[in-house]
């Protein structure tokens, strides 16, 4: 009777397992999918970046279109009001940064994807052509959310991890941390994402 318990148990634990990797597989599909195929969207991004002696704040509007790229807005601080950067492509491969008549220094020095200014390209490059390295569902103020984490991984640069918590339903971003050497050094807020 032991036997067939501890063999019963295994094998609900071992389709457990399974059922569980095959939902992974269909919610990785499923994001390259909605992402690869989705033609527009907007959302209000906030922005605190952690240098380590300080904590900056940006409030941006985001504007992506697949057939002209994307558009960041800076609204805040006031200093930055107004100035734009934006982008192409699709890949860290054929992505390009532009600024409207400035040139704005996040941090030349940081890796891909951990200043405002490149950040939304890289996720959505990650989004359309990476396969997380770890899935998950959480669920905060009742929405059910899947979180992806991605990561970066050169000879050159520190290793970069990207999150984000994406709404289930839509697979918009609800909210992303990215992390350098296992410290935090952006969180990014979306709001009002259509």
């Amino acid at each position: 009777m032991k036997k067939s318990l501890c063999v019963l148990s295994l094998i609900i634990l071992l389709c457990g397992c399974n059922i569980n990797q095959d939902n992974i597989e269909k919610s990785t599909d499923k994001i390259k999918q909605t992402y690869s195929s989705l033609s527009d969207f907007e959302t209000e991004i906030k922005f605190l970046c952690d240098s380590g002696q300080s904590i900056l704040e940006y409030d941006c509007e985001f504007e992506y279109n697949k057939e002209y790229g994307q558009t960041l807005t800076i609204k805040n601080p006031d200093s930055l009001s107004g100035i734009t950067i934006n982008s192409t492509g699709n890949s860290k491969d054929n992505i390009n940064i532009s600024y409207n008549d400035t040139v704005l220094d996040f941090n030349v020095s940081a890796p891909f994807g951990t200043s405002p200014a490149d950040f939304m390209p890289n996720l959505i490059a990650n989004l359309i052509n990476n396969e997380p390295a770890e899935i998950w569902e959480e669920s905060q103020s009742g929405q059910k959310l899947l979180v992806a984490r991605y990561e970066d991984k050169t000879d050159d640069n520190p290793v970069t991890t990207l999150q984000v918590w994406l709404y289930k339903t839509s697979l918009l971003p609800a909210y992303s941390e990215v992390y350098t050497d296992g410290e935090r050094v952006l969180q990014v807020f979306f709001n009002k994402t259509n």
